[in-house]
């Protein structure tokens, strides 16, 4: 994960992204972005400002870590 956060660091050079950078990292279009957020289907954890979402550094990285993780297990149960 500290790569990822210090990956994420470097980058934004901030500690929260927009809704716009988040769906930039996710590969997603912003409008799928939206509609993921209003379905409450899996992102990261974020903050609600006003109108304005705010996606900690910290909770990105987190939520990479543990898609990576879910992938790895679901290969080796594969494997058998």
């Amino acid at each position: 994960m500290n790569e990822i956060l210090n990956h994420l660091k470097q980058k934004y050079n901030k500690l929260g992204l927009s809704r716009t950078e988040l769906s930039k990292e996710l590969n997603l279009s912003l409008a799928t972005l939206d509609r993921m957020l209003a379905k409450g289907e899996s992102l990261p954890d974020y903050k609600k400002i006003g109108r304005q979402y705010i996606f900690p550094l910290i909770a990105i990285a987190d939520f990479f870590k543990s898609k990576e993780e879910k992938k790895h297990l679901t290969e080796e149960e594969k494997m058998g």
